[in-house]
């Protein structure tokens, strides 16, 4: 019926086709077909009313669904049971946001892969669900981008971005376990699947209506213990904690980011960006906006997280163990993102480790390191691969590669620094000298994301190229002044404290060789099929 519709418009409009990736009405679109109407005349009221799109609206309420839903969990009984709840609630929660054609998406996609994960050999089932997964999302960004162009707001290709995660651990973890353990890194053995899922098994998992929106994706082993409770067999009573306590902690976040998003974006919109006043600023200002304009939009991305967080703590499945120091209850096994780690970043490495926690692991672990055997540092054109594969995940508009692509020189750059200027700072032994090195890193990584930020909201070339030259692009020069000058002005380390770095690092891989992965994540679960 999609394809019909796309035929229609083309014959309709064969002497006057519109310019590549301008707006086009919606009316053809799939979901706006399979939606449920009563819904959407339920929503469009308080939608006009907000400023809010419809599907936005749901998704937010939905979020808000999710507590009640969570804590009604807790009271199942019964592993079978706990799975069929699941399942039955994602698929309700998605319908209720968008429409059957959510459900026909999630629907699809995943069974494709189960029917490759049953039939094919492990290792190339793994690929196969890879490269499907990929495809697919892909289109969605493709027809997200043809139909609604520019539109931003919620729509399911945050769901299915999501369920990519989902579907290629679950088969990378099911393929590792025909490896030999010493040759799996620690985080691969910790997630690794002895046994194929049962049917219900499989799409409980990715229905699961705490992740089925937005995130963030646990993965199969720890829900399978969340499910059949045995992840809670480690605490002295064997018996599940109270949730209530890290629940409301996130909704405390929630609460507050949300504060923080609204109040900065009211008064430092990133519309204003792609508008002729901005560029009449003075360049500082423009500067000083763009910083604050982006804290405003990553507020957004907290607030989100904190609020899916909250509930699938108080459903249990955010329990992590417990704490070997200080003998606390850990609730961070699906945290996303750590704000605070983000906005104080010095690196873009401490950056990403910190934002979007479980997608940066997922690339690192399941892409980056893939492309070279167990325990060995894989090749230069591995970040480049995972870097597309990264813009691949995030959409198909131009914003986003200037976003990255930035991005790549700003980690070029601090690695160089990192390599020649940080041994410096640090042999002075001077605490003021360190401080003003710190500040100094803070500094340009507000700088460096803010200036990326313009872009990646924007979505489009123009947008970002004229939110770009209202800055002169000084943000790309000035790096390359960065990078000349510890070229320049400070030496390479000796090579003996080069190959000490280096006998570090792969003392850790061995010592990763060896580890037996037991305890918090995956031990319980494959000692029990074992």
């Amino acid at each position: 019926y999609y394809l019909w519709c796309l035929h229609q418009r083309l014959l309709c409009r064969l002497t006057e086709l519109p310019p590549l990736l301008t707006p086009i009405p919606s009316h053809f679109s799939l979901q706006h077909h399979l939606m449920d109407q009563p819904l959407v005349d339920l929503f469009r009221p308080l939608a006009e009313a907000s400023g809010l799109g419809i599907v936005t609206l749901r998704f937010l309420v939905a979020l808000f669904l999710n507590y009640p839903l969570a804590y009604a969990h807790t009271h199942i009984k019964g592993t079978s049971a706990r799975h069929i709840y699941s399942l039955l609630v994602g698929v309700f929660v998605t319908f209720f946001v968008h429409g059957a054609a959510g459900v026909l998406h999630i629907f699809l996609s995943s069974l494709v892969a189960h029917l490759a994960i049953l039939h094919l050999n492990a290792k190339l089932a793994s690929r196969v669900v890879f490269v499907w997964s990929f495809l697919y999302l892909s289109l969605m960004h493709v027809h997200r981008q043809w139909f609604y162009y520019l539109e931003d707001g919620a729509d399911m290709t945050a769901g299915q971005m999501m369920l990519t995660i989902k579907l290629t651990t679950l088969a990378f973890n099911y393929a590792d376990s025909f490896v030999e353990e010493g040759l799996l890194l620690q985080a691969w053995r910790e997630h690794t699947l002895f046994t194929l899922p049962t049917t219900l098994q499989f799409y409980s998992y990715c229905f699961h209506y705490g992740s089925v929106l937005a995130g963030p994706p646990p993965f199969f082993v720890d829900y399978v213990q969340f499910m059949d409770l045995s992840v809670f067999e480690q605490l002295p009573n064997k018996k599940a904690p109270s949730t209530w306590g890290p629940a409301l902690q996130n909704f405390g976040k929630f609460l507050l980011t949300v504060t923080l998003h609204l109040l900065l974006s009211s008064y430092f919109p990133t519309s204003f960006y792609y508008s002729s006043s901005f560029a009449l600023l003075p360049f500082v200002s423009r500067w000083i906006y763009t910083i604050l304009a982006g804290v405003g939009v990553r507020m957004q991305y907290y607030a989100i997280w904190a609020l899916s967080e909250g509930a699938n703590d108080l459903s249990g499945i955010g329990f992590n163990g417990i704490d070997s120091v200080t003998g606390k209850l850990k609730w961070d096994r699906l945290t996303m993102s750590i704000a605070l780690n983000v906005e104080l970043a010095q690196t873009p490495r401490d950056c990403i480790q910190n934002w979007n926690m479980q997608a940066s692991s997922w690339f690192k672990n399941y892409i980056y390191f893939r492309f070279a055997p167990p325990h060995q540092t894989p090749p230069a054109y591995a970040m480049v691969f995972t870097n597309i594969f990264s813009a691949f995940w995030h959409g198909f508009y131009p914003g986003y590669y200037i976003y990255f692509a930035v991005a790549a020189i700003g980690i070029f750059v601090a690695r160089v620094w990192r390599r020649r200027v940080r041994p410096v700072v640090l042999a002075t032994q001077s605490k003021v000298v360190k401080a003003l090195y710190d500040a100094g890193g803070v500094l340009m990584m507000q700088g460096l994301t803010g200036f990326g930020v313009g872009s990646f909201a924007g979505l489009s070339w123009e947008r970002g190229y004229t939110f770009m030259s209202s800055l002169y692009f000084s943000a790309i020069p000035f790096m390359l002044f960065l990078y000349a000058i510890a070229k320049i002005c400070f030496p390479v380390p000796p090579r003996r404290e080069i190959k000490a770095e280096s006998a570090q690092k792969k003392s850790r891989l061995a010592s990763d060789a060896v580890a037996v992965a037991e305890g918090e994540k995956g031990g319980l679960y494959k000692a029990k099929v074992r």
